[in-house]
């Protein structure tokens, strides 16, 4: 019996031995210890035709599995811009290995000497910044202004970019969502590389398109950033103190900013068409503007980042103050329907407003689950005087507002292999504000806006040359203003197709639908007297619709010569249009139904 036991446990184990996994594991990071994310990990069972795939996240930790052990696998290590690293590694147990990659210095070298760098793949295009693109940088910001993208408009101030074809642009630190203040506060050194996806797939199937700046990571320490700009011709102050720190998985970051603005100038004129009967020209020369502000904020983020968790949250508290906004107008009229006039505006303005978000992430084999809810608050008060020469009085308006934003989103989104990639998605958005108004006018407003936007999205590669994806999304609207209710509900399908192959370049065809939302403070009974001759007033019959956007775009790239070109369109069966008519020697501005619209 006892000999009978040792051959049963002897076999146990054996059974047991080759029914566990075996993992491989570690880190992968440059010669100075920064972690790099999405380096490609490939292991080869020597002997087999088993091969296993990775990336590396955000820290730089990969992770493979295989059912089974062998003798020894080979392991490959690339990552665009680093060279390509090889080993032979022990497969008989779970093991892990840690990887330096060195910088490719000859591809260092031509970036130096030829510009910027780029590499066109089937759903990206990745772009390599330039010695000089750095040294001219600031920010994040700065850098993809100075990397001058082809399909892209980059405002390195205000953080605002833009496709060629007018897509949103959603902008990501290594694969994640990052807010204006997280990439306005990257290092350019740190910046490994830019990747562009102009038709996002998987955990970004709800988005247009995505910039992602692939950032060097470190395990274990931080920095203090003071950056301040001041110009005096035109004054403008921008100064920001940026903190972080990171400890394993856990990073810090806070920061600091003010910013003033003294703007004066004169001799902007505009001209504006009344197509009444008779038509009249109305000429607006403006003599002197002036305006004043001042800025503040303060923002502390919190991120944790684990190989299948990410977590983020940050609060934050903004002040403004607009002590000074007064324009000076001369106004007249062709063929004298009215007489010719002087107009001074003068406005002041100051608000508070602190906000938090929460962000989640959850990463399992094939699924991503994805949460956020966010919350901001604004305290704001406003007031404008407007006086006409020839007027009955000066129009005097003195408001306080309380606002109340609120947002959530859900993502779910599975890879099914070789049968494409489903996202399902929910998003709901909600504002609430009470406005009081004192002085010319006594009145209280109130809104109360929530959007529900439902979508499932499929997208799939039929080959490495052909790929498509599509939304079908179902929006629905409730808005309430003074008691005065609105409700829409409406499709919104969306449609991808991307070409892509190297000697051609890559061609994309875009079909969205837009949601067209004629604001409810048109339809409330509010009629704000604008100027001594014009009222707005009338549109309690507006329609909820939607307009069509093709896009067609193209791009490629000859050596060092990107080119991108792009066409457009939008439809609709419907149009609202600016309605103008007079009524007891004024003039009312109204909006109106009118028939369909093509650009």
């Amino acid at each position: 019996m006892r000999k009978i036991s040792i051959i049963i446990f002897f076999i146990v184990n054996i059974l047991s031995a080759n029914a566990s996994e075996i993992k491989l594991y570690g880190n992968i990071s440059d010669t100075k210890g920064a972690g790099l994310p999405y380096v490609n990990v490939k292991a080869e069972v020597m002997g087999t035709d088993r091969v296993g795939h990775a990336v590396s996240d955000a820290n730089g930790y990969y992770e493979l599995t295989f059912d089974s052990p062998g003798d020894s696998c080979r392991v490959v290590y690339s990552c665009i811009g680093f060279k390509t690293y090889s080993c032979i590694l022990p497969f008989n147990k779970s093991s892990r290995k840690n990887v330096k990659l060195e910088d490719d210095t000859n591809l260092l070298n031509e970036i130096k000497v030829t510009g910027a760098l780029s590499i066109q793949q089937a759903d990206k295009t990745i772009f390599l910044p330039t010695t000089t693109q750095r040294k001219s940088s600031n920010t994040g910001w700065e850098l993809l202004h100075n990397m001058m993208i082809p399909e892209l408009y980059v405002d390195k101030n205000s953080g605002k970019v833009k496709t060629t074809s007018d897509k949103d642009v959603t902008v990501c630190i290594n694969g994640q969502p990052a807010s204006d203040i997280e990439v306005k506060a990257l290092r350019s050194r740190d910046i490994v590389r830019v990747d562009y996806h102009p038709n996002p797939t998987g955990k970004w199937a709800t988005y247009q398109s995505v910039i992602d700046f692939i950032v060097r990571t470190v395990d274990d320490g931080g920095y203090l950033s003071i950056n301040t700009s001041t110009k005096f011709i035109t004054p403008h102050g921008d100064y920001n103190v940026y903190g972080k720190w990171r400890h394993n998985k856990w990073e810090s970051f806070l920061y600091g900013s003010t910013t003033f603005d003294n703007d004066r100038h004169s001799g902007s004129d505009m001209e504006e068409t009344v197509s009444l009967s008779p038509s009249f020209v109305k000429y607006t020369s403006n003599e002197d503007y002036h305006r004043k502000d001042m800025t503040a904020n303060g923002t502390y983020f919190l991120r944790y980042n684990g190989p299948h968790l990410v977590m983020k949250a940050d609060a934050g508290l903004n002040w403004n103050h607009t002590p000074v906004n007064t324009s000076h107008n001369d106004i007249s009229y062709a063929d004298n329907v009215y007489s010719p006039s002087l107009a001074a505006v003068s406005q002041t303005e100051k608000g508070i407003s602190p906000n938090v978000n929460v962000y989640m992430q959850a990463i399992m084999d094939n699924q991503t689950l994805s949460c956020s809810v966010g919350y901001k608050y604004v305290d704001c008060k406003y007031g404008r005087q407007y006086e006409e020469q020839g007027a009955a009085q000066i129009l005097s308006t003195e408001a306080t507002g309380y606002n109340h934003e609120m947002k959530s989103t859900v993502i779910y989104s599975c890879d099914l292999k070789k049968a494409g990639q489903i996202v399902l998605a929910a998003n709901v958005t909600g504002e609430k504000y009470d406005t009081r108004y004192s002085g010319t006018q006594e009145i209280e407003q109130q809104l109360n806006k929530w959007y529900s936007y439902f979508s499932v999205g499929y997208s799939h590669r039929f080959s490495k040359v052909l790929s498509f994806s599509t939304d079908l999304a179902l929006m629905d609207h409730h808005t309430e203003i003074n008691g005065e209710k609105d409700h829409a509900s409406m499709f919104l399908p969306s449609l991808d197709i991307s070409i892509h192959q190297k000697s051609f370049g890559r061609l994309d065809f875009s079909w969205n639908t837009v949601y067209i939302n004629p604001p409810i403070e048109w339809k409330s009974k509010l009629s704000q007297q604008v100027y001594s001759y014009e009222q707005l007033r009338g549109n309690e019959s507006l329609p909820h619709y939607v307009a069509y956007r093709p896009y067609l775009n193209y791009s490629k790239e000859w050596g060092n010569f990107l080119m991108n070109v792009y066409a457009g369109s939008m439809f609709s069966s419907k149009s609202i249009r600016d309605n103008f008519y007079v009524e007891d020697n004024q003039l009312i501005h109204s909006y109106a139904v009118k028939g369909s619209y093509y650009q």
